[in-house]
Parts: structure tokens; sequence; C-alpha cells
């Protein structure tokens, strides 16, 4: 009778689905890109320090932190659910593409100062890693390539904020990660994560489980939101302390804005595993909006700046 009212509080309390999660993914990136547009261009709008539009745009910074995990989590529920991982990847690459001609229309066409990294590149590297780790003897080494690409970003990244190396010439931000090491291990957590929770079920305390059946309880659907958020929690926090403790990590993404990003938490524990609604139109409109949605914003602050 117990383990029934649990999952029927469970069911109650899951009420976001795999469409819910992208729509506020999108809202909180779009937040984040208006902030960070408006901020790295402040000087040609004469903003002062802590006048209320910084404030602003600090705040929608803030929120656009919960993005990127909840984009993570969507790239390791659509490999474990897509049909086709070849296509899934084929997409990823073409929308890292579009992304580095929006930036450089926006940098050298444009001539605005904006953001580096290509989270597209973030998601293509890390679904690449989770699909080379599931092959099998050799093949599976070559996980470690997308890890050194994550790797030598974040290095670089950091000697150049410290003013050791400038290769932005030679190494386009727009050919980097966005998100640097940091993204790469939360997407890996979050797949182990359902690697690790059958192994848990092996164990004496759970032997008489039907692991397979209660698989499809709501209930299970809460455990495993639970562990996503602890990975989560542990990233930031290992995140944190390598940052406080090693020069140049600190300027990267930071310790006071990406610790935001564990509020991503209250939307993950929502999660019901559903797909929800899933229209063609949204579907390949939800890949065209980031290059869109960017070039939009550039183009808005680029005349407005032409027109003062």
């Amino acid at each position: 009778m117990e383990q029934v009212n649990i999952v029927k509080k469970s069911k109650q309390f899951n009420i976001l689905s795999n469409f819910s999660l992208k729509l506020l993914a999108m809202l909180f990136m779009t937040l984040d890109h208006i902030g960070l547009l408006l901020s790295e261009n402040a000087d040609f709008f004469g903003f002062v320090t802590n006048s209320p539009v910084l404030i602003m745009c600090d705040v929608f910074r803030i929120l656009g932190r919960l993005a990127f995990p909840l984009f993570a989590f969507l790239l390791v529920e659509g490999i474990r659910h897509t049909h086709s991982i070849k296509k899934y990847f084929l997409r990823l690459g073409f929308m890292a593409l579009l992304i580095s001609i929006a930036y450089i229309v926006i940098i050298y066409g444009l001539q605005m100062n904006t953001p580096g990294g290509n989270i597209f590149f973030d998601l293509l590297l890390a679904g690449l890693a989770i699909y080379l780790i599931e092959k099998k003897k050799w093949i599976s080494l070559l996980a470690l390539l997308p890890f050194a690409y994550a790797l030598f970003c974040t290095f670089v990244n950091a000697f150049e904020h410290v003013g050791v190396i400038h290769w932005s010439r030679y190494f386009p931000y727009f050919l980097r990660l966005q998100y640097d090491i940091f993204g790469f291990a939360l997407i890996l957590s979050f797949y182990f994560v359902y690697k690790l929770i059958p192994i848990m079920f092996k164990t004496e305390t759970f032997k008489n489980l039907d692991f397979d059946a209660y698989k499809t309880t709501n209930e299970y659907r809460l455990f495993a939101n639970g562990m996503i958020i602890a990975a989560l929690l542990v990233i930031n926090l290992v995140w944190y302390f390598l940052s406080y403790y090693i020069v140049g990590l600190q300027y990267l993404i930071g310790l006071g804005v990406e610790s935001w990003s564990i509020f991503a938490s209250i939307f993950i524990l929502l999660y019901n595993g559903k797909r929800g609604y899933n229209a063609k139109w949204f579907y390949y409109g939800a890949y065209a909006y980031y290059p869109m949605h960017i070039l939009i914003i550039g183009g808005i602050i680029y005349a407005i700046i032409m027109l003062a």
C-alpha cells in the first residue's frame, strides 16, 4: 500500500514533459543572449556600471544559467530515445555549422562583440563521446578525443583570460566549446547516472524488485530525476573548487554566475519522462531558433547603434 501511495504522489508531482523543458531552455537561453549581447556592447550605448540596464543584463545572465543544464539533460534523453543516432548527430553538426556562420556575420560583418563558444559543439562532442563509450573494445577509447578537445578549449580560454596567450585569431571563438570542460563533464555525468541506476538496483536491498517493471513507474522517474540533480550539484561543486584554486578558471564560466545553474534542478525534478507536443514544425523550428534568435538580437542591437 505504501508503494502505491508513493507512485501516486510522484505522478502528480511530475508535470513537465520534454517539450516543456525545451521551451524553458529556449526561454532562458534567449534572456541570456539578450543580456550578454547588451552588456558586451555596453560601450556603444554608454551604459555605466550599476545602471538599471546592466543590472537587468545581470539578471538575464543569471536566468540564462538555467538553460545549459536543461539542454544537457535533453541531449542525454534524446540520445537514449532516438531512432537514428547518426541523423541525430547530423542535425547537431549542421546546427554547429549554422551557429558558426551566425557568429561570423555578427563578429566580422556587423563588427560587434559577441560571446565566444558554440554550444552545439558542446552538445555534439559530448554526444559523440557517449556514442563511442557505448562501443566495444578499442573503439571506445576514441571517446578520449572529444574529451581532449574540451580540455584544450578550457586551457586556451583560461590562459587567454589571464593574458598569457592570445589565440583568438588562430583558434576562433566560434570553433570553441561554450562551456568548456564543465559542460562536457555535466553531460557525461547525466549519461552515467542512467548507467549507475541499474547497478544500484542489483544490490541486496533491491534484489526482489522487478527493475524492468519499476522503470515504467513514476516513482522511478522521480528517483532518476533526483540522481540527475545530484550529478548537477556534484559537477558544480567540483567546478567551484577547481575555479577557486586554479588561476584562470575563475574567469571562464565563473564562480558567481554558473553556480546559478543548480536552480535548473527545480525543472528537472518536475520532468515526467514523456515527449509531449512534438509536431514537425516545432521539432525543426527548435533547431532553427538558435541561429535565428542570435542574428535577430544582434541585428536589433546593431540597428540601434547605427541609428543612435
